[in-house]
């Protein structure tokens, strides 16, 4: 083929490769087209699937929100419920207790007037303004009225021995026993002391003796604690109080072996009790608190017999007791006991106090009514006089217990607060050593305190025995042996070659090295020992002068028992 054919066939070619180029730049552009179109859809895709997705957003935060509102809602509506329920049974407890109150107020006035009458009776021994007839005639009347009031029965009774008629007055006190034979004992015992008839008295708390005791009688022997003070010597013979005394104590070992205490039971209840009188104090001994490794049980020994102020004040803040507080016997127990509900109010009085409690406690009824029960059980179970007792002399915040009856209580149980006081001295005496672990640096010793000559003697012997073995431990050995090494070096170099002899030198100045060395530690040895010995020693000399004064204070606190035993012995 010519030139001009091939020539032709390139252009031919060329042509043909212009125009595929032209047709892949137009494929090319409308490819780049449709990727930027499919990118912009893809992107308005996605704006609009983020605008979904925050519209769903705000809408389930919107709807949370109002679930959130809605349950809040409900449950204020539920409190209100509940406020308004509290509210109503308040409501409904006032109504209740004013219409108590009302027939408390006319239902049983004639028991209110028989109680008059035995307070204007009572007041009438020391005055002597009304007539007996008068009084009589008083009591005849309301004798009609209230037949079922013990009260009424005694009271005839009373007027029947004034007016020497035996056999309406044996009539009267078999109808009063039959309403109320413990309520009665009680009555006529006061009686007879307020009328200084005390062998009577004695009779009549025999009869007492007998009744069955329970929880609601707590409040008489509240009475039964004041009948045996002091300040009555002189008007009940000693007859009388030895045997109240006797009767109480009996009861307290018989209350004792029912509620599952021994005799070792109330010790430990009443060591616990002075227990918790005590403050925790710091004192300033930091030399001991720094060496002595049982400080902590020194500090507390030391915190223990310290207490023994607090007890002391306890029992001077019970025995020093205000003359206002003496004089409520006889006459304010009496009108507590006139005052009692008997067995016809005794359900209008208990629906009071339920209602009353249901007010305290802001109309809440289940609570109001589990504390009722609780407190109705307490009153019919068997009196707990032990722990009872206990707490009325501990807990100063009764307002039940005057200064004077927790003065007779404590003279009641002198005996076990005494056990309980030695056993409480005895468990902080037992703390108090002559021996005490000490750790000084590296000296440790169970170190005599009454000895300090000779524990300075054992600190010499102990940093003398180690400074010998810390001298001992430096051997001259090595030094001798290079030096034998050397001379043997010197000695072969005349027989096999010179060189030999840098080897004596070597040896000699290796030798002399150790040597000199050896002594520089044994000198350092001496003067690091003979350092530790004068600190410890000094130490022992400052824990010896610090442990002095901590004894002076320990015995200062501990001498305070003392007064405590001279206290139990006034009462």
């Amino acid at each position: 083929m010519s030139n001009y054919g091939l020539k032709s066939q390139v252009n031919e070619l060329e042509s043909q490769l212009r125009d595929i180029e032209r047709e892949n730049s137009q494929l090319r552009s409308e490819i780049n087209s449709t990727i930027s179109s499919v990118n912009q859809a893809e992107r308005t895709l996605s704006d609009y699937n983020q605008q979904i997705r925050n519209t769903l957003d705000y809408a389930r935060g919107t709807i949370d929100h109002s679930i959130n509102r809605a349950l809040d809602a409900y449950e204020l509506q539920g409190q209100i419920d509940q406020l308004y329920s509290q509210y109503k049974c308040v409501e409904l407890a006032n109504k209740k207790i004013r219409a108590l109150n009302n027939k408390k107020y006319y239902d049983f006035n004639n028991y209110r007037t028989v109680r008059k009458v035995v307070q204007g009776m009572m007041d009438n021994l020391d005055i002597h303004m009304i007539s007996d007839a008068t009084i009589y005639k008083s009591i005849e009347r309301q004798h009609l009225l209230t037949p079922d009031f013990w009260l009424t029965s005694a009271l005839i009774s009373i007027m029947a021995w004034k007016n020497d008629d035996k056999m309406l007055a044996d009539r009267a006190i078999q109808s009063a026993f039959k309403l109320d034979k413990k309520n009665s004992s009680i009555f006529y015992m006061i009686f007879n002391l307020r009328m200084e008839r005390d062998e009577a008295a004695v009779k009549w708390f025999l009869e007492y003796q007998k009744c069955n005791l329970k929880g609601s009688d707590e409040n008489t022997f509240l009475m039964m604690f004041s009948l045996i003070s002091k300040t009555l010597t002189d008007r009940v013979d000693q007859e009388t109080v030895i045997m109240i005394r006797d009767f109480i104590h009996r009861l307290i070992l018989d209350s004792a072996k029912k509620e599952g205490y021994s005799e070792e039971d109330i010790i430990q209840f009443l060591q616990d009790k002075m227990l918790a009188l005590m403050k925790t104090e710091s004192y300033e001994f930091p030399v001991l608190a720094q060496y002595c490794k049982d400080y902590g049980n020194m500090a507390r020994m030391l915190n223990l017999a310290g207490n023994n102020y607090n007890i002391l004040e306890f029992i001077l803040k019970i025995v020093n007791v205000p003359v206002a507080e003496k004089n409520t016997y006889l006459k304010e127990y009496l009108n507590e006991l006139l005052n009692k509900p008997n067995a016809v109010e005794i359900e209008t009085y208990n629906e009071i106090e339920y209602n009353e409690l249901v007010i305290k406690l802001g109309g809440d009824v289940d609570t109001a009514k589990a504390m009722f029960e609780q407190e109705l059980s307490r009153r019919e179970s068997e009196l707990n006089i032990v722990s009872s007792m206990i707490g009325w002399i501990y807990d100063f915040s009764n307002e039940d217990v005057n200064g004077q009856m927790r003065l007779n209580m404590f003279t009641l149980v002198r005996t076990f607060q005494e056990k309980a006081a030695e056993a409480y001295w005895e468990s902080y005496r037992a703390m108090d050593r002559e021996f005490h672990p000490v750790q000084i640096l590296d000296y440790a010793v169970n170190m005599n305190f009454k000895d300090e000559t000779g524990e300075i003697v054992k600190v010499e012997q102990f940093y003398e025995e180690q400074k010998n073995q810390e001298l001992a431990a430096v051997k001259n050995m090595p030094a001798y042996v290079v030096l034998g090494l050397g001379v043997v070096c010197g000695v072969a170099a005349f027989f096999v070659h010179l060189i030999l002899l840098a080897g004596l030198g070597i040896g000699l100045c290796a030798g002399v090295g150790i040597l000199v060395g050896n002594r520089f530690k044994k000198k350092n040895i001496v003067l690091k020992v003979q350092k530790q010995k004068e600190v410890v020693a000094e130490s022992v000399r400052k824990l010896f002068g610090e442990y002095g004064r901590f004894k002076e204070v320990y015995e200062e606190f501990d001498g305070v028992a003392e007064r405590i035993g001279e206290e139990f012995a006034k009462l």
